[in-house]
C-alpha cells in the first residue's frame, strides 16, 4: 500500500508544471562558487515525502534547475529531472532520470542536499 501511495504521489508531482516565483536562498557550496535556492511555491510534501525544485547558480550566471524527491524517514533523495541554462536563461540540456527505489542516495551530513532537506522539514 505504501508503494502505491508513494508512486501516485510521485507521478502527480512529476506531472505538475513548475512556475517558480519564490526562490529562497539556502546556502553556498563549500567552494563558495555555487548558490543554492529552492522554490518555496512549488514544494509538494507530506510527512514522508517531498518534491522540490532546486536552482544552482554558477559564477558565470548560468544555472541548473533540479527536481528532487526527498524521503523524510529514510533521509534519502533522488534527482528526477535536471535542466541546464546558459547565462541568458536559454535552455542548454535537459535530463529525465529513470528512477527506482534502490537508486535513492543517502543525504550526507553537512551537504547542500541536507540544507534542502531541512528547508523542507525543520524536524
Amino acid at each position: 500500500m505504501k508503494k502505491i501511495i508513494f508512486s501516485l504521489f510521485l507521478i502527480l508531482s512529476l506531472a505538475s508544471p513548475c512556475f517558480a516565483v519564490n526562490w529562497y536562498w539556502i546556502g553556498t557550496s563549500s567552494t563558495n562558487e555555487y548558490n543554492y535556492y529552492i522554490d518555496n511555491d512549488s514544494v509538494q510534501k507530506n510527512m514522508q515525502y517531498a518534491v522540490v525544485w532546486v536552482k544552482i547558480t554558477n559564477p558565470d550566471a548560468s544555472f541548473t534547475m533540479d527536481k528532487i524527491a526527498l524521503s523524510h524517514d529514510n533521509r534519502t533523495y533522488i534527482i528526477t529531472n535536471s535542466f541546464d541554462y546558459n547565462s541568458d536563461g536559454s535552455l542548454i540540456n535537459s535530463y529525465d532520470f529513470n528512477y527506482r527505489r534502490d537508486h535513492w542516495n543517502t543525504i550526507a551530513p553537512g551537504s547542500m542536499i541536507e540544507s534542502v532537506f531541512y528547508s523542507v522539514w525543520s524536524y
